[in-house]
């Protein structure tokens, strides 16, 4: 399992990667520049650079293309060349009758598809980026069926047996298990497998879109696929999602459902298309940096009071991130950093404010007379 790497890490590897893949220096470090400050400007785009695995596709794209904003496209992108290096043909060629068919990218894109369902759907859901090896076989042939020239179950097994040798999108993890590189894509292609069947074969209503797939908002697991889903999907229906996710009932009181709906929002393209159920978002999160729990408790009770501090300091976080650009976001973080009362929300808004303002003098020079350490 690769680690993620830190900012020092990142720009490391972006230097000696464009070192070494252009002949041409200048060239090389034009292109470093322009990723290295994709990363830096882009909130998609710096998630994403943490992964080697991620940061070196994201490296290749560069070359050719500007990098896409949004994640989902990103996501796209980097699944598109993974799936052209997956040579089926390879693994068909053996056999004389499986090598008269022809499997293109979607019919490739289809079958991964299918096998995110089936990771989905399964007793675990989306807790773990796993699926045994009988399972996988079962949902390839599934995915086949159809394919001319073909016998589904003969070339998912030979589909498998390539995968024992060498990763491409899926890849042996052993003891006749197998996992997708990497869980972003996983929970990528769960995300496009939901859009699919919600707004091209439309056998998901938006109640059942609701009350079925954004049923999972108290399952943390669950929210990536959920955001993702969000940034995919026409703004009527996101707004349709976040007035209903504002809506649940929260019995355990984590604030799940409206983490989500911040989240869901930091996804949209075009925020304005999402009328004022965004600045409904938008309040309630910043209301959660006032967060208590509705009985009383013990204030010596350790736990409780780090549950009600991580939810709080999480909330500045997200309005930090996800409203960076709004003109009211900064002013709000310096009111709590200058008068919140509890004393992690001040230090958490201080932080907030150096990192999303970095390169502005006037932010900095007031943490600076404040006496802050950044």
């Amino acid at each position: 399992m690769l680690e993620e790497l830190d900012e020092e890490q990142v720009a490391d590897f972006l230097a000696r990667w464009h070192r070494a893949a252009y002949e041409e220096a200048s060239q090389g470090e034009k292109k470093r520049v322009l990723l290295a400050e994709a990363i830096e400007h882009s909130a998609a785009i710096h998630q994403l650079a943490g992964n080697p695995l991620l940061l070196t596709m994201m490296a290749i794209l560069n070359r050719t293309q500007d990098l896409p904003r949004d994640r989902a496209e990103l996501y796209e992108q980097c699944a598109r060349l993974l799936l052209h290096q997956w040579k089926v043909d390879v693994a068909l060629a053996p056999d004389p009758e499986l090598a008269k068919a022809s499997i293109d990218y979607k019919d490739k894109r289809g079958l991964l598809l299918r096998v995110a369902r089936t990771m989905q759907s399964s007793e675990r859901g989306l807790a773990g980026n796993l699926i045994d090896e009988e399972t996988l076989e079962r949902a390839l042939a599934e995915g086949l069926q159809g394919v001319p020239n073909l016998r589904p179950d003969r070339a998912a097994r030979a589909l498998i047996e390539q995968l024992r040798g060498r990763n491409f999108m899926l890849s042996a993890v052993g003891g006749n298990s197998y996992a997708f590189v990497h869980r972003t894509f996983l929970e990528y292609f769960c995300a496009v497998e939901i859009r699919e069947r919600f707004q091209t074969e439309q056998s998901l209503k938006i109640e059942q879109l609701k009350s079925e797939v954004y049923g999972h908002w108290s399952d943390e697991t669950w929210h990536e696929v959920l955001s993702l889903l969000a940034g995919m999907l026409a703004p009527k229906f996101v707004k349709e999602i976040l007035r209903w996710l504002l809506e649940r009932p929260d019995p355990d009181e984590g604030c799940q459902h409206v983490f989500l709906a911040v989240r869901c929002v930091g996804e949209v393209r075009r925020r304005e298309d999402l009328g004022a159920v965004e600045q409904q978002v938008f309040e309630r999160a910043q209301e959660l940096t006032r967060f208590d729990l509705r009985d009383a408790y013990d204030p010596s009770d350790w736990e409780t009071r780090q549950f009600v501090s991580e939810l709080r300091t999480s909330a500045v976080r997200m309005v930090a991130k996800v409203w960076r650009e709004a003109v009211t976001t900064r002013t709000w973080l310096k009111a709590r950093a200058q008068s919140d009362e509890d004393w992690e929300v001040r230090e958490c808004a201080v932080q907030e404010l150096a990192r999303g303002w970095k390169d502005d003098p006037e932010t900095l020079q007031w943490i600076e007379d404040r006496g802050e350490t950044p």
